[in-house]
């Protein structure tokens, strides 16, 4: 089937934004159904939040794995198979801010910093306004870095068993984009609790125009 549609010499996998929405749209609306007994009304803040909180999930999702090139096993030897342990070694760096030394002092464009690093830290920086606005508990800092941190781990964990599933090193599994992440988390986390109470604010607001709309 993959074969099939991609081509018999195969090809490339990538979420376009209307296939992330489609996406959005059909993971929230099984959410719905699921809670809908616990809501008092149409729609609630929590609902506003796990709305966009899906949305962002796969935007993550198509950022970090997309796109995805799909070479049949039976024309690898046309491109020169390696072995799994190589694509492995080749893919993964372990030794911290090595990569960001070398962005910073080997890159001549500027936009390509910005994206390697910056990137890096603002992809999970919203992780903890999320995580805070659904949590029924003390939302803590020891929490939002250890969730953060995970969530990076398995991003880079699942890029190199894609890299090792495709037998092809398309992704770099870097240490120091787990340690961007995660400081982006915790960048978050901050600027998260400065602002929870007009985020809140905004969710209610939100919520009162909706609800007067439907009614």
């Amino acid at each position: 089937m993959i074969e099939y549609l991609l081509g018999p010499y195969g090809g490339t996998i990538e979420f376009s934004r209307s296939m992330v929405m489609f996406f959005c749209l059909i993971i929230f609306i099984v959410y719905y159904m699921f809670t809908i007994k616990e809501r008092k009304s149409w729609i609630d803040s929590r609902g506003i939040v796990v709305l966009f909180f899906i949305f962002y999930s796969l935007s993550v999702a198509s950022l970090t794995f997309m796109p995805l090139s799909i070479t049949p096993r039976h024309h690898l030897h046309y491109f020169g198979e390696m072995p799994l342990w190589q694509i492995a070694v080749i893919s993964t760096d372990l030794l911290p801010f090595r990569s960001i030394y070398i962005t910073l002092t080997g890159s001549i464009w500027w936009v390509f910093t910005v994206r390697a690093i910056v990137g890096n830290i603002i992809l999970l920086f919203p992780l903890p306004f999320f995580l805070g606005l659904l949590s029924k508990k003390e939302f803590t800092f020891k929490k939002a870095v250890t969730i953060g941190f995970l969530t990076s781990f398995a991003i880079e964990t699942t890029q190199l068993l894609l890299n090792l599933l495709t037998h092809f090193p398309q992704r770099s599994v870097l240490i120091d984009d787990l340690i961007l992440n995660t400081l982006g988390v915790a960048i978050g986390y901050f600027v998260f609790k400065k602002c929870q109470n007009f985020f809140e604010a905004v969710l209610t607001a939100m919520c009162k125009i909706l609800t007067m709309n439907r009614a």
